[in-house]
């Protein structure tokens, strides 16, 4: 039997090597249509628009450790691209840095609630909680 160890730097570069292949493709693409997919009960949209234009939108949710951040970030710079990254609460108090980096750098930062629970079982009041906090 064989096994296969996965480095956070292994898995970092895979990552990075995927977005570029993603970027790629998507440089290709002449027309963009939206693509429906269905997971139990909800319909989750991925959505794209017509446009004559070349582009991609990327995203990526921040709600564990900051050790890559400042290489993705120059990642990101090194190739134009610009993101956005979805900020969970107790992450943003952590490493506020951070956030002021990727804002530096040009990227959009979002709001991925405070704790990042499932929503769809919260009530409306602890999900207006979650996004004001």
């Amino acid at each position: 039997m064989k096994s296969l160890i996965v480095t956070r730097k292994k898995l970092f570069v895979s990552v990075c090597c995927l977005l570029a292949v993603i970027f790629a493709v998507a440089a290709t693409w002449k027309e963009a249509a939206v693509i429906h997919t269905t997971t139990s009960k909800y319909l989750n949209p991925i959505c794209s628009v017509k446009t004559d234009e070349k582009k991609v939108a990327i995203s990526f949710d921040t709600a564990w450790g900051d050790e890559e951040t400042p290489r993705l970030i120059e990642i990101l710079k090194r190739y134009g691209v610009k993101a956005s990254f979805f900020v969970v609460g107790a992450w943003a108090e952590k490493y506020p840095q951070s956030i002021k980096s990727i804002y530096a750098a040009g990227h959009e930062v979002g709001n991925h609630s405070d704790t990042h629970p499932h929503m769809p079982k919260l009530g409306r009041t602890d999900m207006l909680a979650q996004i004001t906090r």
